[in-house]
């Protein structure tokens, strides 16, 4: 028995490598594995070898709360290294419009993979659309610290350019609040970054 099994697992063994990495030739001959030894040029690893896991926002409205969840959140560090993010400082455009000194709002550290917050809802306030931008800053496990990074590409981030390319610095989650009636995406309603605060145009 001890014999049948030893052999099964040098059939695993031998077979794993097949298929492990099946899409790349592997050195299989004495040539080829000396050819290999002696060739001095490697990969060097980075840590962004590895894709990021799908960054997405989901917005609830919850009586006079609107509930922001983010999934997956990342940072890109000043050397433009995208990492998973362990904490986050967020931004507030109507704290910042209104002119507080201090515009950030909530200190959020990941857990299972995402962080949830809640902001008032503006509109219910004063009857009418109101428009909010949210944007932040991070930092990964390692320490490392940067910019909160948002996906371009989803439909709840907004952003500016700089001639063809997205400017970083610029993305924000675009929000607009309404008294009545759920809050919205400022992409969906086909608007880039607007002045924080009131909207009456909107309300339409």
């Amino acid at each position: 028995m001890q014999k049948k099994l030893f052999i099964a697992v040098l059939v695993i063994f031998w077979i794993f490598p097949v298929f492990v990495g099946a899409d790349q030739k592997r050195p299989t001959t004495a040539a080829e594995i000396r050819a290999l030894m002696e060739d001095s040029t490697v990969t060097v690893p980075t840590a962004d070898m590895v894709p990021l896991a799908k960054f997405s926002v989901e917005v609830n409205d919850v009586g006079d709360k609107v509930r922001v969840t983010i999934f997956n959140p990342a940072m890109v560090s000043t050397e433009n290294l995208p990492k998973p993010a362990l904490k986050v400082k967020l931004a507030s455009g109507i704290l910042h419009a209104a002119g507080q000194s201090n515009f950030y709002f909530a200190n959020v550290v990941v857990k299972k993979g995402k962080i949830s917050f809640t902001l008032p809802n503006y509109a219910q306030g004063v009857g009418e659309p109101v428009v909010e931008h949210i944007w932040g800053y991070a930092e990964a496990m390692d320490g490392d610290i940067g910019f909160f990074l948002l996906d371009s590409e989803n439909p709840w981030v907004i952003y500016q350019t700089d001639g063809a390319l997205i400017s970083k610095d610029s993305l924000v989650i675009g929000l607009v609040m309404y008294p009545d009636k759920p809050t919205v995406s400022l992409k969906s309603l086909d608007k880039g970054k607007l002045d924080q605060g009131r909207h009456p145009e909107l309300a339409e």
